[in-house]
């Protein structure tokens, strides 16, 4: 997700004058959307979008009767029926949020993949950001068409997914895929120190020692072809 703002949600909430204007249909969306951004290779999504639910509950708030104001501001008797159905709504909306997660989600089936030579460049890329097929096609020089028959394998595998921006669609690393990448690159770096301080240590061959002490005088100096500089 890149860090616009979703734009649906900003004509939802310019229309916005009772509680009852919120289409309740857009709480599957939004749950999606808040997966896509916790998901995302930066912080920069969640914090846009977590600024904008910010600004909706504040006009929520303001277009809302006193009683459910009051259930907010934690005023009513604790027993209140109203508190009850705040708390069914928050329940069932983490529950909603926590499905499509998981629906999104697969096995470790792709933990293989990412130490395949065939698709690691591509881990790799998206492990530092997100990128669109055309943009991993021309990082790696090979052809759109076979790029996105390893991005279907990899987003199959539950390795990748994607979102369908305005003109782009980038591909980002699954949470556990990121997980697992980070470690393996991990891994790899302290295998390659580890690897580094066991070099054997290069000194001067004990031949090239034994030639340089039973060279003779004469030929340990540049020859000097002027007789008057000796």
């Amino acid at each position: 997700m890149a860090p616009d703002h979703w734009q649906l949600l900003q004509d939802v909430q310019a229309k916005l004058t009772q509680p009852t204007d919120f289409p309740v249909g857009m709480l599957p969306a939004l749950a999606d959307r808040l997966d896509e951004a916790m998901g995302a290779a930066s912080r920069a999504p969640l914090a846009t979008l977590g600024g904008q639910l910010s600004e909706l509950f504040e006009q929520l708030l303001l277009v809302s009767p006193p009683a459910a104001v009051a259930v907010i501001e934690q005023t009513l008797p604790p027993k209140a029926a109203e508190n009850a159905a705040y708390l069914l709504g928050q329940v069932s909306f983490a529950q909603l949020l926590a499905a499509q997660a998981a629906g999104r989600r697969t096995d470790d089936d792709f933990v293989p993949l990412l130490q395949d030579s065939r698709y690691s460049r591509y881990i790799a890329a998206l492990y530092r950001q997100e990128y669109t097929c055309q943009e991993l096609a021309n990082m790696e020089h090979e052809n759109q068409e076979t790029v996105n028959g390893k991005l279907r394998l990899l987003c199959e595998r539950g390795a990748i997914d994607f979102r369908c921006e305005d003109s782009r669609t980038p591909y980002f690393l699954t949470p556990a895929a990121r997980m697992v990448q980070a470690d393996l690159q991990s891994r790899q770096q302290q295998l390659a120190k580890a690897n580094w301080k066991e070099l054997p240590v290069v000194t001067q061959p004990e031949w090239i020692e034994n030639f340089t002490q039973q060279t003779p005088e004469y030929m340990s100096h540049l020859p000097r072809f002027n007789p008057q500089a000796a």
